[in-house]
């Protein structure tokens, strides 16, 4: 069996910006905007679940996340953390229709599993490649609200996570925000 390769600081943050500039293509092409959404990565940390609570303000954050399985049979969890306020603006601008506040609301899911989709594949595509390895991702659902719930989904005290964390814009739009992908190691 051949040792498993990993990634220091430098190689997962470079990864990690390898895979924004790839959903942001996907993106252009999803929302048929003329300017995609632009991504500036900003930090990739190892932190532990106590601190992974803490650094998140709000309880009321949506959590999208997907399995990970990978050719050594390693599976793990990421998601992406969404502030409910921010996800109605994103979600008007990507469908491109006026909305009602219901008709937008039962949009949401959807719109925002599809981003998490392309967000967090083309991220894992990026590390796969870098790592050497094959990473998989299911289809983003929702599983908890708020980080206080983490336990739910398999998290423990002792377990420790990967935040990446980039802000989006597009200026065409006029829609800003912060991207917390959370991988569980």
């Amino acid at each position: 069996m051949s040792a498993v390769k990993t990634l220091d600081q430098t190689e997962s943050y470079q990864a990690f910006v390898n895979g924004l500039a790839v959903a942001s293509k996907q993106l252009q092409e999803l929302t048929g905007f003329d300017e995609s959404f632009a991504f500036a990565a900003r930090s990739v940390h190892q932190i532990g679940l106590n601190d992974l609570r803490t650094h998140f303000h709000s309880k009321q954050d949506q959590i999208y996340v997907l399995d990970i399985h990978d050719d050594q049979n390693i599976s793990g969890t990421a998601g992406i953390v969404i502030n409910p306020i921010n996800t109605r603006r994103l979600v008007s601008a990507i469908l491109q229709e006026e909305l009602s506040a219901e008709e937008l609301d039962q949009q949401i899911s959807d719109v925002i599993g599809e981003l998490s989709n392309i967000l967090i594949n083309s991220c894992l595509v990026s590390l796969s490649q870098a790592l050497e390895r094959r990473l998989s991702g299911g289809v983003p659902y929702t599983k908890a609200s708020g980080l206080d719930q983490l336990e739910h989904w398999g998290c423990q005290p002792h377990h420790s996570f990967i935040l990446f964390e980039a802000s989006f814009s597009n200026q065409e739009k006029l829609i800003q925000g912060d991207l917390h992908i959370v991988v569980g190691l």
